[in-house]
């Protein structure tokens, strides 16, 4: 791309076709790329500037910036270039832009504005709030404290505005899913988390590729989907087919109801909340390297999950297992429920682990063919696949300890490899040995978590009693 340094800041921007210009204005969170196939269409008749906006895609980031700004860029950006009779077409903050510049320079002829406003009051007001929540949340210091760099941020914002408001069916579809499977009924389940993934990678294709809208198109297909599935889940609730219904009659302000699902939700909450945690600490430390080190230890982290989900699906299997048998007092079937799903999800680890060991690369170039990436992230997976085979005694340890009610055990042992293990880890490794010790911290900290969690679980087998009699 090429740069201008206009209003002190440089701006980079594309150049496509013969003609009359015409200036293609993106709106907030997004880049030139959205006019990608309307500048193909233009660029038969007009010469077409494509710029990405201060603290946008390519362009310096700045820390703040304002519309008179902005607007003002691109009144020296004609000027520097000596552009005149100029046509500008602006989406959003766009058309806002190109409103207050055209108000103050005759280079513009003609202006197309899209979806713009110069005064927000005339906004409803639940739309007014919904939008406040969304940019407080798609801050860029809350978008640099999870991590991201100054190329990476424009992204991460128009990323995260689509996954808050996919929020609500994510929820919702998660207490649904654990809803279903302890009723049994693991195939509605199955069915509508699968449908929800498979929608995605479609969507994902069709948005991302054919439709060319980069980032937002993959942030729109994710939040399709979990609607889409969210409705798929409801379905059998909606039918009568599960004991369990949404009622509004039947909500309760039992302060022991309450204190139950506490309890047994604690542990997950502190093992997704540390997650959350250990993923900021984690990205803000790979951006010490730059860019091509969060990218690897991004996808390395997104190759260990995947490979993981198989043996958390086992893990949801036993615990409903684990949870009628333990309170019906048939301990023998939670001893041997407990070590069937170990048995099985290590197997399947270590036969996992050896294919990704051995085609590291293949796997990390297959989602960023960049060599420095391909280098950091071949490393990284490669001492990952080391540890993924203790990886069921922490996971399966937990879950067994919240499926039976044992929350204070459970959530230390949900905590460990998410975060008490993980970010000291992360941190001093990172300290002594620099980008080599990040590589490893995740797979140090599984081995310490499952060290951590063996005795908890020798010790609870050692001490639970036999069958109850006349079980």
């Amino acid at each position: 791309m090429k740069q201008l340094h206009v209003n002190h800041v440089d701006i980079s921007y594309e150049t496509v076709g013969q003609g009359r210009p015409v200036i293609l204005i993106h709106g907030n969170g997004e880049d030139h790329t959205i006019f990608d196939r309307t500048a193909a269409i233009l660029e038969k008749r007009f010469t077409c500037y494509l710029p990405d906006s201060r603290g946008h895609g390519r362009s310096r980031w700045i820390g703040e910036f304002h519309y008179r700004e902005m607007a003002e860029d691109l009144i020296q950006f004609m000027e520097k270039l000596n552009l005149r009779n100029a046509a500008v077409v602006g989406f959003s903050d766009g058309g806002i832009i190109g409103l207050m510049a055209a108000a103050r320079t005759d280079r513009i002829s003609s202006l197309i504005a899209c979806g713009a406003n110069t005064r927000p009051e005339g906004l409803r007001g639940l739309y007014l709030l919904g939008m406040r929540i969304l940019h407080f949340f798609g801050r860029s210091p809350l978008m640099r404290l999870m991590g991201s760099t100054d190329t990476i941020l424009p992204y991460a914002r128009i990323y995260a505005y689509c996954i808050l408001i996919a929020g609500p069916a994510m929820t919702s579809s998660c207490v649904m899913n654990n809803i279903l499977r302890y009723e049994g009924k693991a195939f509605f389940a199955m069915i509508g988390l699968t449908a929800g993934g498979l929608l995605n990678i479609f969507g994902d294709f069709l948005l991302v590729r054919v439709f060319n809208l980069g980032i937002f198109g993959a942030g729109l297909s994710t939040t399709i989907s979990q609607y889409i599935s969210m409705g798929i889940l409801l379905l059998p609730y909606l039918q009568g087919k599960t004991q369990s219904g949404f009622r509004l009659q039947d909500f309760t302000r039992s302060k022991e109801v309450f204190q139950h699902i506490i309890a047994n939700g604690f542990p997950s909450l502190t093992r997704q909340g540390l997650n959350s945690i250990s993923t900021m600490v984690l990205n803000s430390t790979a951006a010490i390297y730059g860019d091509p080190a969060v990218a690897a230890i991004s996808i390395v982290t997104r190759v260990i999950n995947f490979l993981f989900c198989i043996a958390i699906g086992i893990g949801q299997g036993f615990q409903p297992v684990s949870a009628f048998n333990f309170g019906a007092g048939i301990y023998s079937r939670v001893r041997k429920g407990f070590f069937f799903a170990l048995k099985t999800g290590t197997i399947i680890m270590a036969v996992l682990s050896v294919l990704c060991y051995f085609n590291s690369v293949a796997v990390v170039q297959f989602f960023r063919n960049d060599a420095e990436v391909i280098v950091i992230g071949e490393a990284a997976l490669r001492w990952q696949c080391i540890s993924l085979l203790l990886m069921p005694v922490t996971m399966y340890g937990n879950m067994l300890f919240q499926s039976i009610g044992y929350s204070k055990a459970a959530t230390f042992l949900a905590s460990l490899r998410s975060g008490l293990i993980l970010i000291p880890c992360v941190v001093l490794l990172n300290l002594i040995f620099g980008l080599k010790g990040l590589e490893t911290a995740q797979a140090v900290s599984e081995i310490l978590s499952a060290l951590i969690t063996a005795p908890f679980l020798v010790h609870f087998f050692a001490v639970l009693p036999e069958d109850q009699k006349g079980q």
